[in-house]
This record gives structure tokens, C-alpha cells and sequence, in this order.
């Protein structure tokens, strides 16, 4: 059974690994990603205005999050802790849950990539 009591214990217990993958995340977000400025009205426009001075011309977003950051970080420590040999992800979006998916394998010292097609 899953509680807050023990989802709080794995937060504790993986605390400087899920810490090393925010900061992964947040990369991957930061180049792929919208910002959440993006998603309020004129906030496209801010952007803009913001990169004007040299930064991303011409950027366009590849990642759209699905996933809140607790149900991300969620779903990675229970990976790490449950260490399943075998995730079947359904129906990825744009990837952001499948990056959280494979660093936990990864963490867990295995996973990998079998993606299937119709």
C-alpha cells in the first residue's frame, strides 16, 4: 500500500539522487520545454522580449509536461524503490515521463530503451 507515510521515507532515502535529476530535468526543460510564463497570456510575447538580447531566436518548443513535478518525482522513487525489471509506459506525450521512467531505471543500475511500434 501506498502512503504519505511511505512516500515521504523514500524522499528521505533518495533525496541526493532525485536532487541529481531535478537538476537533469531541469535542463532538458530549460532547452526542449515551455516555460510556465508561456502558458499565461503575452507570456510567448515575454519571451520574446526576454531572448531579444542573443539568446533561443527562432525556439520552439519539442516538450509540453503532462506531468506535475510531484507525480513525476513520485513515480521516480517508487521506481527506484519497487526495481522493476520491465516499465510499460502507454501512450508517452512528448517524452517528460519517459525521461523520469528511465532515470530511475538507470539509478536502479539497469534499464534501457525497447520502444514498440504498430
Amino acid at each position: 500500500m501506498i502512503t504519505l507515510e511511505y512516500v515521504v521515507g523514500l524522499y528521505e532515502r533518495y533525496a541526493s539522487d532525485l536532487k541529481a535529476v531535478r537538476a537533469q530535468m531541469r535542463a532538458i526543460y530549460r532547452k526542449k520545454g515551455v516555460t510556465w510564463a508561456e502558458r499565461i497570456p503575452g507570456g510567448r510575447a515575454l519571451r520574446k522580449i526576454v531572448n531579444s538580447g542573443g539568446g533561443n531566436r527562432g525556439w520552439q518548443p519539442a516538450m509540453i509536461a503532462q506531468l506535475d513535478d510531484i507525480a513525476a518525482e513520485v513515480t521516480y522513487l517508487l521506481l527506484r524503490d519497487r526495481r522493476p525489471e520491465v516499465v510499460v509506459e502507454i501512450s508517452p506525450c512528448h517524452g517528460w515521463s519517459t525521461c523520469w521512467i528511465l532515470s530511475a531505471l538507470r539509478d536502479n543500475g539497469g534499464g534501457g530503451c525497447s520502444p514498440m511500434t504498430s
